[in-house]
């Protein structure tokens, strides 16, 4: 794929999305996933296909494109998909699942000093809202 063509499909991925087209936004997401773009490129579309499929009452395929994010970046040691996964989760009342998922985070040697502020600060919130 051209960086031309890459483009083009991600920005009309995005209108779709944007202008409530959650199913044919879904399709050109898995559509990038499937060509042959970069892996981290390949997260980034998992993560907008969680958001597609969670629009269409798809929880459960949301969290699975997400680990699918998850593991196009381990390999390059980045916890972009991962932080996410956690988001998601606590915004469906998981607090306990994304409460893990920090704590994972947390553990990684590659998170910056600033990441692992932010994860901390989380992990407070999210263990104080669980009493």
């Amino acid at each position: 794929m051209t960086y031309d063509d890459y483009v083009t499909a991600t920005q009309l991925a995005a209108e779709f999305f944007e202008n409530g087209d959650h199913a044919k936004a879904l399709e050109l997401f898995e559509n990038l996933i499937a060509s042959d773009i970069s892996a981290i490129d390949k997260a980034i579309m998992c993560h907008n296909a969680a958001m597609a499929l969670d629009k269409l009452g798809r929880s459960g395929e949301a969290v699975r494109a997400y680990d699918r994010g998850i593991a196009f970046e381990q390999p390059f040691s980045r916890c972009d998909s991962l932080e996410r996964k956690a988001v998601f989760l606590a915004g469906k009342n998981d607090l306990r699942g994304s409460l893990a998922l920090y704590e994972e985070l947390l553990r990684k040697a590659f998170a910056t000093e600033h990441e692992k502020q932010r994860f901390r600060a989380n992990i407070e919130t999210l263990r104080q809202s669980l009493g």
